[in-house]
């Protein structure tokens, strides 16, 4: 009831209503506020028939306004209602009231089964990674133990949280590993992600879900054993880093044109001495080089034509991107990106994406964009348009003419909760 009386808007023609349901917790115990919300709750109901609006009267007084409808006749109780709301055709109201029964039935059957001792309680936590900040980054849901879930009520349970991935953690199949990690977007399992990779670590790290003064987590992942560094207290690490799986430079793709058009780009936006490219780590992506920031914040996606363009490539991922061209006065060089799949028949914007973003520090080591005789830094901005701002810090290291590369960034806990699934 104090929903309705908030809004006002819900219903037209309520004000007589949300005056007198407002005022229900305060009638009996105020006589000014008892005859006002009586006065106010009367003056629609001249149509009502003396001993029903009697029976209104002394219900009202007894259990307030919820009473009045669950004492009431079918026939009574809507006339009523569509008195105080003053809709004439009572059929509307017969739906409405059919919508409220069945609402009320499915609140009472999910709080039945919540309380229920035989209830499935899954502890979560939710962490913004690649921020310094609340609310900035990218969500991240770990849930503590998934033992006994389903990969069916694991992709659920992942749709349900609404963020880009969700993580499930496992006991460890391997010596040495800390524990096993399934990773799901809404779309399905994938074997490696940036962002979950380092979120998960430091869940574990902040929930004593560790041995003492650990500074190395191995998570078991579908790509294997991925190793995550903590900078800082062990329990509270400012910092975290992994290594990039192995990479593969696969198949450049030459239609400038017809991307550049499914892109609301021309083909001299794109930088001529990059190219357009696929790059994997388990988690594969097209990687754009624009001239320009402003580009890559212009981009408009023409899904067809984008389907076209990229027919062989299974699970498209674009990163699009503008670097830098000079380093800043730390030595670090920057980039500004942006990370677009196409989803449902939309396309969906990822705000910090780890596992392309590491990526992109080696492509730009191995076309020339960064010198990297031995090392170089690289900062990703990432998100800034989604208004969840994100920074990623890649590190890229050269010997011989293989490229090792090192992604990071912090984490920021957010909140925490448990999900209860029905019992079995």
């Amino acid at each position: 009831m104090d929903d309705l009386s908030k809004n006002p808007t819900k219903f037209p023609g309520q004000s007589h209503l949300i005056w007198g349901i407002g005022s229900t917790s305060h009638a009996l115990t105020s006589p000014f506020l008892n005859l006002c919300c009586i006065d106010a709750l009367y003056r629609p109901l001249e149509n009502l028939d003396a001993i029903a609006l009697t029976k209104f009267l002394l219900l009202y007084q007894l259990f307030g306004v919820v009473g009045i409808f669950a004492a009431l006749s079918g026939m009574q109780a809507r006339r009523l209602f569509a008195s105080l709301l003053k809709v004439r055709d009572r059929s509307k109201i017969r739906r409405s009231s059919t919508r409220l029964k069945t609402s009320w039935f499915s609140r009472r059957t999910a709080y039945k089964y919540m309380h229920s001792k035989n209830s499935r309680p899954y502890h979560f936590r939710v962490v913004d990674v690649f921020a310094d900040h609340i609310f900035g980054g990218n969500q991240l849901a770990v849930f503590l133990d998934g033992t006994g879930l389903t990969e069916q009520e694991m992709l659920a349970i992942t749709r349900e949280m609404n963020f880009s991935e969700t993580t499930f953690l496992f006991p460890p199949s391997q010596p040495g590993s800390h524990a096993r990690v399934r990773i799901f977007t809404p779309a399905g399992e994938i074997p490696f992600a940036g962002h979950p990779t380092l979120g998960t670590a430091f869940v574990l790290a902040t929930n004593d879900l560790l041995p003492a003064n650990t500074q190395q987590i191995v998570l078991e992942e579908g790509v294997g054993p991925i190793t995550v560094r903590l900078s800082g207290e062990p329990s509270a690490p400012e910092f975290l880093w992994t290594t990039l799986p192995p990479l593969t430079f696969q198949a450049s793709f030459e239609n400038r044109e017809a991307i550049a058009e499914a892109l609301g780009l021309r083909a001299t936006d794109f930088l001529t001495e990059a190219p357009i490219q696929l790059i994997s780590t388990g988690n594969a992506f097209v990687y754009i080089p624009l001239r320009s920031r402003s580009l890559v914040e212009q981009v408009e996606v023409n899904m067809a034509q984008l389907r076209t363009n990229f027919a062989g490539v299974s699970s498209l991922k674009l990163y699009i991107f503008a670097p830098e061209p000079q380093a800043d006065e730390q030595g670090r060089f920057h980039a500004f990106a942006r990370m677009l799949k196409p989803y449902q028949g939309s396309i969906v914007e990822d705000s910090a994406t780890g596992s392309a973003a590491g990526p992109l520090g080696a492509y730009l080591a191995q076309h020339g964009l960064v010198p990297c005789q031995d090392e170089a830094e690289l900062v990703v901005e990432q998100g800034t348009q989604m208004g969840r701002q994100s920074f990623l810090h890649v590190h890229i290291q050269r010997q011989d003419d293989a490229l090792s590369v090192d992604f990071g960034g912090s984490v920021v806990p957010v909140y925490e909760g448990i999900l209860r699934l029905p019992p079995r």
